[in-house]
């Protein structure tokens, strides 16, 4: 009890300004369909009258999981969540000790997030070449692949060089949109409508895939019928496309 507030003062300053880290940090705290205020306050009302009797239940999927361990980190640390209050709430450990209950949450939070996180940076070393002088962009530091950050980075060795903005992937996305909703208004035969919007599908799933194949993305969208407002979208997708090489 002595020593976490310290401790996890320093682990968090790190995640925040490391110039690495920022870009995991980022992934983490911006996952797709993760809302971690609402996560929150549905696990809160799970409290009986008895201490520790919440539910702590996180998500199965693993990415989901992360995020939302992470981002209670960020919140104890800030103070915005006490986390005395938090164990009180969701662990019973046998006696009211504040020692017992930072053991059970490390256990349970700390230790889960630590374990699956270094799998994750073993992947990422495994990439990375042998020669530690070779340049390494920094959209290759992937933990989470469907964060809704798009990094455009490079790494140099110990030596980092932030070489772009980090960018929203908001306004390709809304194009995709676009692009389904006209493809539902104007491709009248059932079967085509299908096939157009695999294709679209499909075209999409390329271009947010690590690393991204916006060649391959191109050769989809190129074979979509020319209907209504069909082409026009895919030029502005393809106009997009072409700032990702």
């Amino acid at each position: 009890m002595n020593t976490f507030d310290d401790r996890l003062s320093l682990l968090m300053d790190y995640c925040k300004n490391d110039v690495v880290f920022q870009v995991i940090d980022n992934q983490l705290t911006n996952i797709d369909c993760i809302d971690f205020d609402t996560w929150y306050s549905e696990r809160k009302s799970t409290m009986g009258g008895m201490v520790g009797s919440g539910q702590l239940v996180f998500p199965t999927n693993l990415d989901q999981r992360l995020s939302l361990m992470y981002q209670l980190l960020c919140r104890i640390n800030s103070g915005e969540i006490d986390l005395i209050d938090f164990s009180h709430t969701f662990f019973a450990t046998g006696d009211s000790r504040i020692d017992s209950l930072i053991y059970a949450f490390n256990d349970a939070i700390v230790e889960p997030l630590s374990r699956e996180l270094s799998y994750r940076f073993e992947e990422i070393e495994e990439t990375l070449p042998e020669n530690q002088r070779d340049t390494v962009p920094l959209a290759n530091i992937q933990v989470i692949h469907n964060a809704h950050n798009v990094i455009q980075q490079s790494a140099v060795g110990s030596d980092i060089s932030q070489t772009a903005a980090i960018e929203k992937n908001d306004e390709l996305e809304k194009l995709f949109k676009n692009l389904k909703e006209e493809i539902g208004k104007v491709v009248e035969d059932k079967e085509k409508e299908r096939e157009s919007m695999e294709v679209a599908e499909s075209a999409q799933s390329l271009v947010l895939a690590e690393p991204p194949k916006p060649m391959a993305a191109k050769v989809l969208l190129n074979t979509l019928p020319p209907l209504g407002n069909i082409g026009s979208i895919v030029s502005a997708i393809l106009s997009s496309l072409a700032l990702m090489g």
